[in-house]
C-alpha cells in the first residue's frame, strides 16, 4: 500500500507539475514500473529530501516514464505527505528485508518531521 501512495503522489505530481498532470497520468499506465519503484537500489532517484522544487526529472533513459522526482517538500501534493508513524513503521518492516528500503523510509519520516 505504501508503494501505491508513493506511486500516485509521483503520477499526480505537485502543484508546479499540475499541466503535465495528463501526461504523468497516462506514461503511469504503461505496463511497466518506473525503476525508481521497481528496481531495488534506485529509490535514491526519487530525491524525498528536496526541499526545493526541481522541474527536470532523474530517470534514466531505460525507465523514460520521467515521474521523478518526488515533490518537494515545500509543494504540496496531490495526496498529502504519508504520516510520520506510518513512514516508522515502513522502516522498521524493511529493516529485516532491504537495507535500501529501510533508508528510504526513515527518510520519508524525516521529511514529514522536518
Amino acid at each position: 500500500m505504501a508503494d501505491v501512495i508513493v506511486a500516485l503522489n509521483l503520477m499526480e505530481g505537485d502543484s508546479r507539475a499540475a499541466h503535465h498532470r495528463q501526461r504523468r497520468l497516462e506514461a503511469a499506465c504503461s505496463t511497466r514500473l518506473p525503476v525508481c519503484l521497481g528496481t531495488r537500489g534506485e529509490r535514491d532517484l526519487l530525491q524525498v529530501t528536496g526541499t526545493a522544487a526541481i522541474d527536470r526529472s532523474r530517470c534514466p533513459p531505460a525507465c523514460g516514464l520521467e515521474l521523478c522526482p518526488y515533490p518537494a517538500r515545500s509543494e504540496p501534493t496531490f495526496r498529502g505527505e504519508l504520516p510520520e508513524a506510518f513512514c516508522r513503521y515502513q522502516a522498521s518492516f524493511y529493516r529485516r528485508e532491504s537495507a535500501q528500503m529501510a533508508r528510504f523510509w526513515a527518510t520519508m519520516e524525516e521529511r514529514v518531521r522536518s
